[in-house]
């Protein structure tokens, strides 16, 4: 009896201490929101913990959700009509191993700016989809727009 009653308070204590790993949308820290004809471009990471958390570009319709890319270097996403523009700190990297994009995604094609370099030391803005005013076809955090 002694026993069970120490295993039970064990196993009770440890399963309540365990850290969920499953990653929820309503946890995503958006960093940028663009609207598209039937559904958005999404640039987000899930954690501002440490630098090297990893930045996700979703693009999402109404049937489907496509991941452009998983990478901890990006520095901004533009969209000039079928043209997806990701600037990237060098080459897409995600924990020092290189990432090749996709050459076309969704319909769009995708062309990477290695150019960039970020000089801020300013730490990066967040903001959550419910921040976002309705009707915007953009909304960016790193501008306040």
């Amino acid at each position: 009896m002694k026993y069970s009653a120490i295993l039970f308070f064990l196993l009770s204590t440890s399963y309540s201490c365990s850290p969920d790993f499953s990653a929820k949308e309503s946890d995503r820290m958006y960093m940028k929101y663009i609207k598209t004809a039937n559904g958005s471009i999404d640039w987000f990471t899930y954690s501002a913990a440490y630098s090297n958390s990893p930045d996700y570009i979703l693009i999402k319709s109404d049937t489907r959700v496509d991941t452009v890319c998983v990478v901890d270097n990006i520095l901004d996403v533009k969209i000039d009509k079928d043209k997806m523009l990701i600037h990237c700190n060098g080459q897409p990297s995600l924990y020092t191993k290189e990432v090749a994009l996709p050459k076309e995604m969704a319909g769009y094609f995708v062309e990477l700016d290695t150019d960039r370099v970020a000089f801020s030391a300013k730490g990066r803005k967040y903001f959550k989809l419910t921040d976002v005013p309705a009707g915007a076809k953009e909304y960016d955090a790193q501008m306040g727009r």
